[in-house]
């Protein structure tokens, strides 16, 4: 499957600031998901995008939001949610913030009100 060209131009603006995210962020599986309002990872690296936040978010928050999403699969969050039989969607929102911090200070854009 093929990215938009906003998805892939932030991919690759994202593996040329950090080029240690390369690797992961190559691997990633792209998966079409309209209506989704954002994208997604699941723990077989598949990438969850809606294509209307092409319209809607800069590269540089689709490249925030990429960098977000890896995140939660470099630090493990599935299998550590799985490990303590997590409420899945209690676990992500604890992720998100604990990812969200991070990004925050190191000054990544993200779109809208992260948690």
């Amino acid at each position: 499957m093929m990215l938009p060209t906003e998805i892939a131009a932030a991919r690759l603006r994202l593996s040329r600031e950090r080029p240690y995210l390369a690797a992961a962020l190559w691997a990633l599986q792209p998966v079409e998901r309209p209506g989704l309002g954002t994208l997604a990872v699941d723990k077989w690296w598949r990438l969850y995008f809606d294509p209307a936040i092409c319209s809607t978010w800069s590269v540089e928050q689709i490249a925030g939001v990429l960098y977000h999403e890896v995140c939660h699969l470099l630090r493990d969050h599935h299998s550590r949610a799985e490990a303590i039989s997590a409420d899945p969607s209690l676990f992500n929102l604890a992720g998100d913030a604990e990812i969200n911090d991070d990004l925050l200070n190191e000054g990544i854009l993200l779109p809208g009100q992260p948690v």
